[in-house]
């Protein structure tokens, strides 16, 4: 089957879990020569840009495995079947603080590493904020916290905020506060 430049003689799945499949591509490359694509496809998520009324960010700390340390990243998680995104983004806001957003709108799509992943993660901006303090239900080993929204963009500045999603999403929303469109 051709795939943009490469023709592709056989594909198989070598690993899969409920969030991630791994695939290996065997493909003919433009030049005629045999090659081999590692893909990984992992399912859509959501990034949410939660600001409360004195234009704070919620942020969480969490320890991420794979970069084998803690970082600082906007709340995310994965959309559940039937679940748009911005209901994802709301959920995991809830789990995640005791929040719940009465207004909510997508700032648009990201695919974080596109050489060998497969993976949508959905940006959402969530403001108009009401605790519903008891609600709050989640197994996350994340411990959420606020900033003013200045502070997490000059992190973003100096890289300690890396999550690729996070970066774009506080740039972007940083671009809506400064045309007033928030």
């Amino acid at each position: 089957m051709k795939r943009g430049p490469f023709l592709e003689t056989a594909r198989s799945t070598v690993y899969r879990t409920a969030w991630l499949r791994v695939e290996e591509a065997r493909v003919i490359r433009p030049d005629g020569t045999a090659g081999l694509f590692g893909l990984a496809y992992v399912g859509p998520g959501a990034t949410v840009v939660a600001l409360d009324d004195d234009r704070n960010l919620f942020l969480v700390k969490e320890y991420k495995y794979a970069v084998e340390r803690e970082t600082i990243e906007l709340i995310s998680g994965g959309i559940d079947e039937g679940e748009t995104p911005v209901e994802a983004a709301v959920r995991e806001l809830h789990e995640e603080t005791g929040y719940v957003a009465r207004q909510a709108s997508e700032l648009g799509v990201v695919e974080p590493f596109t050489t060998i992943v497969s993976g949508r993660i959905h940006m959402v901006l969530a403001h108009d904020l009401v605790h519903r303090p008891g609600e709050a239900a989640t197994d996350d080993l994340v411990e959420p916290f606020r900033v003013p929204f200045g502070e997490a963009l000059k992190m973003v500045e100096v890289g300690a905020i890396t999550h690729a999603p996070s970066c774009v999403a506080i740039l972007r929303a940083a671009r809506m506060i400064d045309e007033r469109r928030i």
